[in-house]
């Protein structure tokens, strides 16, 4: 069972903890983070979603999850990422890029300019199907043909103002 700090609706930890199974109140959230994985050519990683997952089974998207109670953001993401691909990252080595307030969930998105084989990874099978490189304009038509797990396609834009600030 997982436990997640609650936070306020500035950001802070309250002290208290509760588990992805409890009710939060309105003005109670949880923190996720979640990783953009950008190559040298420009293309970010997306992966397909195991047909088992509760909340978009067979969508594509990137990684990331909860961050459990005693984590920080930075640790909590590159956690995800040895969890469900096998690469081994340091929390220096990621940026953040955006921080975002939903119902109940405080998301930190970070990015990381990587280059490697997808061969290299290794899925974590009840997460992950699938993964491959995408260009910006792929993500986007499987986001409008509902195959992409966004709420909102300007989720992306931070990671496009990095991709041209630092790739291009």
């Amino acid at each position: 069972m997982e436990f997640w700090d609650v936070y306020d609706s500035q950001g802070n930890v309250t002290g208290k903890i509760k588990t992805r199974a409890d009710e939060f109140l309105e003005d109670e959230y949880h923190l996720g983070a979640s990783l953009w994985i950008v190559n040298h050519k420009g293309d970010l990683l997306i992966q397909k979603r195991a047909l088992t997952k509760r909340i978009g089974p067979g969508k594509w998207g990137i990684t990331g999850g909860a961050v459990r109670a005693g984590e920080r953001s930075a640790d909590g993401c590159v956690r995800e990422v040895w969890e469900e691909l096998g690469l081994q990252l340091k929390t220096q080595d990621i940026e953040l890029l955006s921080r975002s307030f939903g119902k109940n969930i405080i998301f930190d998105d970070y990015v990381i300019v990587l280059d490697f084989t997808l061969t290299d990874a290794v899925l974590q099978a009840e997460e992950v199907s699938e993964i491959r490189w995408a260009s910006v304009g792929e993500i986007r038509e499987l986001f409008y043909k509902g195959k992409f797990m966004f709420d909102d396609i300007s989720e992306m834009d931070g990671v496009v103002e990095y991709i041209d600030e630092h790739i291009r």
